[in-house]
């Protein structure tokens, strides 16, 4: 069996967080105020994640990827992983961090099962490091993406996110560091998830967002890009290799483009609801009266969660969010 969504796309892969707790304080991130975090009895056991992905993969979800919050700082991820590695039917597991614990955990993740990793990281730049994110990490960052790629994740991905004024002077820097360090970085237009003002979605004005188009123009006045279809993963990225040297570059544009189309996706949050897009405030709890439902109604809210997928763009059109990126898990 296999789970459809309108547009007769294919469902086959699962984003879980486990976890709203993160160790940064990113500033485009987070709400002024701040969040409160889930009391831990709320945020599910490794148990009932693996229950409701053991009915995930038997209604065709192959492809799960950890989130968070920062997923490495809940402990035990590695055992998580190693569970769903022994699911029959996952053919692949990948996790997305902010890179400060990777260093750490990179070889005993690879050894359990993740076959891939993708790294946030917003800046280059030390001091612009800790303004962004309030921790003095980036080495540490830098530390965790060679462990990465010494414990054979692969690829390693950069995720970027594009934010005027703050790195858009970073752009060039960024592509020379993916081609130098062979690395897959991916720039990313900044979505506004809360009650904010930030963002008017057409990039006019004193907001964070910074059209991706733009960034494509400078890199290609730069380097000499080439389109390519056969970089591994499962997102929505325009992908583009170096024509000299390693890496490569992918464009990710949930505000300008139309990215929603084409996505495969399920989400399952920290706290036990299964969303289907990461822009609608739709969700399914999978608990009534504090204990998980039965399989058979898992695969019931599975089956409803797919079916309400959009085709359009839900970024469009309005900017409050009910949840922040870090309850959600991206």
């Amino acid at each position: 069996m296999s789970l459809k969504s309108s547009g007769d796309r294919k469902i086959n892969y699962m984003r879980i967080s486990v976890t709203d707790r993160c160790n940064f304080r990113c500033n485009y991130c987070l709400p002024d105020e701040g969040v409160e975090w889930k009391p831990r009895d709320e945020i599910m056991s490794y148990e009932k994640i693996i229950k409701v992905a053991a009915a995930a993969v038997e209604d065709g979800i192959k492809y799960f990827r950890l989130t968070g919050g920062e997923p490495l700082v809940r402990l035990g991820i590695e055992k998580l992983i190693d569970r769903l590695d022994n699911l029959s039917g996952c053919e692949e597991i990948s996790l997305t961090t902010n890179g400060y614990l990777l260093a750490e955990k990179a070889e005993t993740l690879s050894d359990s099962g993740l076959e891939r990793v993708n790294i946030s990281l917003d800046t280059l730049d030390p001091d612009k490091f800790r303004d962004i994110t309030g921790i003095d990490g980036l080495n540490q960052v830098f530390e965790g993406i060679k462990a990465a790629k010494s414990a054979g994740l692969d690829p390693v991905k950069l995720n970027v996110v594009a934010l005027k004024d703050i790195n858009t002077d970073e752009i060039e820097s960024f592509a020379e560091f993916a081609r130098d360090e062979s690395l897959n970085l991916r720039f990313i237009e900044y979505m506004p998830f809360y009650d904010t003002e930030q963002c008017d979605f057409g990039g006019n004005g004193d907001d964070l967002f910074y059209p991706l188009s733009k960034i494509y123009n400078r890199i290609e006045q730069e380097f000499d890009l080439i389109p390519d279809q056969d970089i591994k993963g499962r997102g929505p990225a325009k992908n583009y290799q170096f024509s000299s040297g390693g890496g490569s570059l992918g464009f990710i544009s949930p505000i300008s483009g139309d990215i929603c189309k084409k996505c495969n996706r399920l989400r399952l949050t920290a706290d036990g609801y299964i969303r289907p897009c990461l822009a609608s405030e739709i969700e399914f709890d999978l608990f009534e009266e504090g204990e998980l439902i039965s399989r058979k109604k898992i695969k019931k809210i599975l089956s409803d969660a797919a079916s309400n997928k959009n085709l359009e763009n839900g970024f469009k059109g309005s900017n409050l969010k009910k949840r922040n990126m870090s309850q959600i898990g991206g």
